[in-house]
């Protein structure tokens, strides 16, 4: 859902890339240029690319995967085209995780170096937790979860899922009955309505990071709640946050832009509906989670230089103050608004106990216990939330995967002289 694996040409001044943040109907694989020319698409796959003059002897080609297989298609540098049909070199190659990037890399001189099978570390199992860190109850199958959102009735769960490196899905999990019901497509980031009838989402369906809503009963369209054509946007927004429990206000992250890096920003559900900046500076603000009175707002930043949790007033953050001492991301509130948990950067679940009035007193952060929740790389991805009773749903990799075992048939191949052993000297 971005645009990831550059890969220089030997002229150095063009780079092939992949790109899925351009739309449904644009993502692929692209030629880009120093010179800020226009880029170009070369194939519609969703798989990083490499070029490789193969056997030294100046015929090139370009390596990519498609369908688990990957193909190697002629390519001339010079003319910067693709010059003939492409042709198998490998079957069974993995993707890495659930960013769409699969597991290959080559060399200059005839060696080529390929995952076969598909990578466990994304693969979570949905898990309650007490406040030990004792799994208490396994809930449904493993799955590639990357944000999840317990319902206000704490009946459900809201999960975005990814599977073969396709964009994520919205689906709500019933835990009396175990079933999945899939709410919506090409969306992630779900968060609960106050009434629980509702579930806003981001979304990249459009090209662009956009926030939508839907009803979780499947009564009605998905309606589009801010986009980038819409008039009242000043600021490209990015990912949703939270919902305020008197339902008025959406807390949204924005993408980053000329002049600051990732800022939180309200949009209003009334009235005008126009969106305004909570907090934007210099530094980078994310995950931001409205307390359940609606007075304050935690958030992440690395304004000290290492990302920390910060609380702030709402509507007005006018002051701040520091709740992790040693590193934190990805706060949640107690229901009662009476303790903050976050992770610290070894991924153990960490609690702070809180004491509001007109000002925010913080306790010593206390180590709960070490979490087995991936970590996708961009930090932001919600595994995890709490129950009124204090018990935590997480998204937990599971046993093979926490301990770093391969999946059946999982393996790393070196194929030496691939070139020559395709015939193609």
């Amino acid at each position: 859902m971005s645009r990831r694996f550059p890969w220089f040409l030997p002229d150095g001044r063009h780079f092939l890339y992949s790109d899925s943040a351009a739309g449904p109907d644009r993502n692929g694989i692209y030629l880009g240029s120093l010179d800020g020319s226009e880029p170009r698409r070369l194939l519609a796959d969703d798989s990083n690319a490499v070029y490789v003059e193969a056997a030294g002897n100046g015929s090139g080609v370009m390596l990519f995967s498609r369908e688990d297989t990957l193909l190697a298609q002629p390519f001339d540098h010079q003319r910067l085209e693709l010059t003939g049909d492409p042709f198998p070199v490998v079957e069974s190659i993995g993707r890495l995780g659930n960013i769409g990037h699969y597991g290959f890399s080559v060399s200059n001189t005839d060696s080529l170096l390929y995952v076969r099978g598909h990578d466990s570390a994304g693969v979570t199992q949905l898990t309650w937790f007490d406040r030990a860190g004792k799994p208490l109850l396994p809930l449904g199958k493993p799955a590639g979860v990357i944000d999840l959102a317990l319902s206000p009735d704490e009946a459900k769960a809201a999960l975005a899922i990814v599977s073969g490196g396709e964009p994520p899905d919205v689906w709500v999990f019933e835990f009396a009955r175990a079933t999945m019901s899939r709410v919506t497509s090409r969306g992630f980031r779900p968060i609960w309505s106050p009434d629980g009838t509702r579930l806003s989402f981001s979304s990249q369906r459009t090209g662009r990071l956009g926030l939508y809503q839907t009803d979780v009963g499947g009564a009605g369209e998905d309606e589009t709640l801010l986009s980038e054509t819409d008039a009242r946007v000043t600021a490209p927004a990015g990912p949703l946050s939270d919902w305020s429990q008197d339902g008025r206000f959406l807390l949204y992250g924005t993408v980053r832009s000329a002049g600051t890096r990732q800022d939180l920003w309200i949009l209003p559900l009334e009235g005008d509906r126009k969106p305004f900046a909570y907090l934007a500076t210099e530094f980078e603000e994310a995950a931001g989670r409205f307390a359940p009175d609606g007075r304050w707002v935690a958030y992440q930043s690395d304004e000290s230089g290492r990302t920390e949790v910060y609380v702030r007033p709402f509507p007005a953050a006018d002051r701040k103050w520091q709740i992790s001492t040693e590193g934190g991301s990805l706060p949640v509130w107690s229901k009662d608004g009476r303790e903050l948990y976050y992770l610290a950067p070894d991924r153990t679940l960490m609690a702070v106990a809180l004491k509001a009035g007109e000002t925010m007193e913080a306790g010593i952060p206390q180590a709960l216990f070490p979490t087995r929740m991936p970590d996708f790389g961009f930090g932001l991805a919600r595994l995890y939330d709490v129950s009124r009773d204090g018990r935590f749903l997480m998204a937990a990799r599971t046993d093979q995967a926490a301990q770093g075992e391969q999946t059946e048939n999982r393996s790393v191949v070196m194929l030496l002289n691939w070139w020559a052993k395709l015939g193609r000297r």
